[in-house]
């Protein structure tokens, strides 16, 4: 069991909304619950017309037993990422609790995708023949763009008419919500609304026009193209890779040793994993998997049990690991330490004993206790 699954929950708004809790391009993304969550990772939009045409397609016939098939597997990823009670279970058993989980929202989008073209299918052929039949998928689809319509609206009620009936404090998730996210000049949010009254409009006009039918399909695709594309700009943009990753001077010093050494660095100048970007290796570690046995050294010299690994310049085995360079704004022991290189933001320094890479060892003791292993090692 594990209570993030209520806060995860929380994220079934952003199937209708991306934006509900704000965009870090907007400068006003704000997640109000205690588990960490990012905008990336915390959203499963694909789509308001697609999410729409998915849930329709449970009610298609003859292809509702595949759109079940895939709706059980898109459960059982989104349970598993949402760590929803049951599904919890999941993220315990072997080789699933080595992995981040909550990314099986990448399958659980795929998934519904398929599930959106199933009931494309049967809209299209239902449109243009414009038979009667089963009306299951047309209600659910409709449901799902009323929904939408309908948070809306109630946003709109709170805004307006709940300064009058009780007072919202300026520092609260409410607050955030209604001024900041829902704004007159955040129109991004503002989309899904859009296409919600843009099908249903289109419903009405295409369906009572028999030239015009075969023409609701398009017009599905138009809005999903433009939604998608209006929400996603500016997101990821196009850099050059001479400016996400400039050149610097501490850097072009480490390049300029051409033999294999491993550095470690302090108060955050050099995160972990960036220095691979330079071809540079750091002693440090950023994300699982880590090889439990380094991970054991790690926290036997005292580290902290998190995602990254913070190494402290004072420990023996930066020697042992090959530790030629440690990056700090901290001043180091001279005994040790020689300094090479410093600015106002960080200084560079040698380690006079780091070993090299590979060394041959002629004094060898074979223990098999791990845990005596370790303290040897120490």
């Amino acid at each position: 069991y594990s209570k993030e699954w209520l806060y995860n929950l929380a994220t079934i708004v952003t199937m209708l909304y991306p934006n509900f809790f704000g965009n870090p391009v907007s400068y006003n993304y704000q997640w109000p619950f205690d588990n960490y969550q990012n905008y990336s990772e915390q959203s499963v939009y694909l789509g308001l017309v697609p999410l729409a045409l998915a849930a329709g397609s449970l009610f298609a016939f003859p292809k509702r037993r595949k759109a079940i098939v895939i709706a059980a597997v898109a459960l059982f990823c989104i349970g598993v990422a949402w760590r929803l009670p049951g599904f919890e279970l999941v993220n315990h058993l072997p080789v699933f609790s080595a992995v981040l989980n909550k990314r099986l929202k990448m399958p659980f989008v795929l998934q519904v995708a398929v599930l959106a073209g199933f009931g494309y299918d049967e809209l299209r052929r239902r449109v243009e023949a414009w038979r009667p039949g089963r009306k299951g998928s047309l209600y659910a689809s409709g449901a799902i763009l009323l929904v939408t319509l309908g948070i809306l609206l109630f946003i709109a009620f709170l805004k307006y008419v709940g300064p009058r009936l009780f007072e919202i404090d300026p520092v609260s998730f409410l607050y955030h919500l209604l001024y900041r996210v829902f704004s007159s000049g955040q129109l991004k949010t503002m989309i899904p609304a859009v296409v919600a009254v843009a099908v249903l409009v289109g419903y009405v006009l295409f369906t009572r026009s028999r030239s015009l039918r075969s023409g609701f399909g398009y017009l599905l695709i138009a809005l999903t193209m433009v939604e998608l594309l209006v929400l996603g700009w500016g997101y990821n943009p196009m850099m050059n890779e001479s400016e996400m990753f400039p050149p610097v001077q501490g850097v072009e010093i480490l390049k300029g040793d051409e033999e294999l050494f491993r550095i470690m660095t302090t108060d955050e100048i050099f995160w972990p994993n960036y220095p691979a970007v330079y071809g540079i290796s750091d002693v440090a570690g950023y994300d699982l998997p880590v090889a439990f046995r380094y991970s054991d050294l790690y926290l036997a010299q005292g580290g902290v049990q998190d995602h990254r690994q913070v190494w402290d310049p004072s420990w023996p085995l930066l020697d042992l690991l090959n530790t030629r360079y440690v990056i700090t704004s901290q001043e180091l022991e001279p005994d040790r330490f020689v300094l090479i290189h410093s600015t106002e933001e960080y200084r560079i320094y040698e380690n006079r004993y780091a070993l090299p890479r590979a060394l041959m060892v002629y004094d060898v003791a074979v223990i098999e206790d791990q845990a005596t292993m370790l303290e040897r090692v120490l």
